[in-house]
């Protein structure tokens, strides 16, 4: 209702977990791509501005191609599947970041493909 204050919002139990969620979902996608970018500076042999630069652009390439099919798969299916769907391909990514640090497996190849695959995942949420 119009007259009704904001603290009413916090009265319903779905919306406070939709908003923690997604909240949630925001923060950790920021540190991961805050991670990616370290990984990337510090595994990179002259740390290179030049690699740092490469991340951001396969982020954002795919986020830009994917626009318009993001667009029609959210208005067919259900957007919480899809939120879902992200998160969990965010949380994909960052498991394999650490196996492949932990393993001695980190590489600028393995950053760059990772890297495209969170530009897809961002795009959607």
């Amino acid at each position: 209702m119009p007259g009704e204050p904001l603290s009413s919002l916090w009265a319903h139990r779905q919306f406070v977990r939709f908003w923690l969620a997604r909240m949630g979902g925001i923060t950790a996608g920021q540190m991961l791509m805050v991670a990616v970018a370290w990984q990337i500076y510090d595994i990179s042999s002259s740390s290179s501005a030049w690699d740092l630069g490469l991340v951001g652009l396969f982020q954002f390439v795919p986020a830009l191609v994917m626009t318009l099919p993001a667009g029609h798969v959210a208005d067919r299916l259900r957007r919480g599947r899809i939120f879902a769907a992200c998160m969990a391909a965010q949380a994909a990514v960052a498991f394999l970041l650490v196996a492949a640090t932990q393993g001695g497996l980190a590489s600028r190849e393995l950053i760059f493909r990772v890297s495209v695959m969170l530009g897809v995942a961002r795009q959607s949420t």
